[in-house]
This record gives structure tokens, C-alpha cells and sequence, in this order.
């Protein structure tokens, strides 16, 4: 009889697996499409707030239509590219946060011998 691993995903139902490898690669799809969803709407709103300031700033003198399918383009822009960047977005602020700690410790060390 072979080892069958199971596991409850996000959405409540359950997936069985043939390897404990298969149900640590579930896993990570799923916190990769979380990340890709939280990246996607921080850049939905980002991308919005940047598109409407260089929309006034720059394009003033455009047609309302335009000013609109523009706004639409780039905030759909920005949210389609960090969901997309999701994974490397969160390896750099992981590094950013870790390399502030070797920094800080490093200082501290120098500071005081």
C-alpha cells in the first residue's frame, strides 16, 4: 500500500497527493497566487494614483474617453506586472529586510570594539 498525503487548500476542499514533494509544491502555488493577488491590487491602486496625476498633469488636453481607456490602461498595467513580479517582489524585500539586520548588527559591532 502506498503513502497518500493529503492537505486542505485555501478554498476548503481537500487534494491528495502521491508525494510529500507534490503537497509542498501545492502549497507553494497557492502562496504564490496570494502574493500575485495582493501585488496585483496594491499595483491596481499604485498604477491608478500614477496615471491620474500624469493624465492631469500631462494630458489635460485630451478627450475624457481617452483620459478614461488611459487610466484603465495603466492602472490594468501595473496591477498585470506586479502580479507577475509577485515572487521577485517579495525575494527583494525579503533580502532588503535581512541585509537592514546584517547592516544594523555589523554597526553595532563596529561601534562598539
Amino acid at each position: 500500500m502506498a503513502i497518500r498525503f493529503s492537505r486542505r487548500s485555501a478554498d476548503g476542499t481537500y487534494e491528495y497527493h502521491d508525494s510529500k514533494q507534490s503537497v509542498i509544491e501545492a502549497q507553494q502555488r497557492e502562496s504564490s497566487a496570494a502574493n500575485a493577488a495582493v501585488f496585483g491590487i496594491i499595483g491596481m491602486i499604485a498604477g491608478g494614483i500614477i496615471s491620474y496625476v500624469l493624465l492631469h498633469e500631462f494630458g489635460a488636453e485630451l478627450p475624457r474617453l481617452v483620459r478614461f481607456v488611459l487610466l484603465i490602461a495603466g492602472a490594468g498595467g501595473t496591477a498585470w506586472l506586479l502580479a507577475r513580479l509577485a515572487n521577485i517582489i517579495v525575494v527583494v524585500i525579503g533580502l532588503a529586510f535581512w541585509g537592514a539586520i546584517v547592516l544594523m548588527i555589523g554597526s553595532l559591532i563596529w561601534k562598539f570594539i
